[in-house]
């Protein structure tokens, strides 16, 4: 029995002088390879970046700059372009004249000068705002109407228009929103979108297709 107390003795021993002696090798070769590796990059592992030296006295001169600096002001220089630091300066946001261009106010002025006081001019409406498709889908948002015309106080959508440009492009996309008008049940009207684009032009298009929405001249 003593024996074989003493052989187990000897056993556990061996298996743990043999774990530590792996345990040292591995952390051997590990040291080994980090020395290897720091050697070939030059002092500096890949992927790590240099910090610069730092002092108290550059320390207290850093958390002075930051403080300086409140919240609000440092959106506000990163929205007005002000190059920040460590970054490249951002585009900044500038205004444009005027939201349409002189083509598109024109024809907008004068449709707004021809419709009765209970309508209103919505301008490049997409046709998810108001349609939808039978089968519960949204319509794409890829598709829009130039003008369109609502109820001033329901804003259910009346009639559209399409401002139609050159090309063939433009004659294909006005078939387009006319068959999905046609299926919803709107009018949809065709104007030449010209420079010299006239009142007379957009009511005898809106006349063809939608004359309740238009001003009725005065009784003499």
């Amino acid at each position: 029995m003593g024996g074989f107390v003493l052989l187990v003795i000897i056993v556990a021993g061996l298996v743990w002088a043999i774990r530590l002696w792996r345990q040292r090798e591995l952390a051997r070769f590990r040291e080994s390879d980090i020395r290897t590796l720091h050697e070939l990059t030059g002092g500096a592992l890949p992927g790590a970046t240099q910090q610069p030296e730092t002092t108290p006295e550059r320390g207290a001169e850093s958390a002075l700059e930051v403080s300086a600096q409140s919240p609000l002001e440092v959106v506000a220089a990163g929205a007005a372009g002000v190059e920040q630091p460590g970054g490249e300066t951002p585009a900044r946001a500038v205004l444009k004249p005027a939201a349409l261009d002189e083509i598109h106010r024109r024809a907008l002025q004068n449709l707004e000068q021809l419709l009765d006081d209970g309508y209103r001019v919505f301008v490049n409406k997409p046709l998810a705002d108001f349609m939808r498709l039978d089968n519960g889908a949204v319509e794409p948002y890829g598709r829009q109407v130039s003008l369109l015309i609502c109820e001033r106080t329901s804003f259910a959508p009346v009639c559209g228009v399409h401002l139609r440009g050159a090309g063939q492009q433009e004659v294909s996309r006005f078939r387009d929103l006319g068959q999905r008008f046609e299926a919803a049940g709107l009018p949809l009207a065709s104007v030449p979108l010209t420079p010299d684009l006239s009142a007379a032009e957009i009511r005898e298009q809106l006349a063809s297709v939608m004359p309740s929405v238009l001003r009725q001249p005065d009784p003499e």
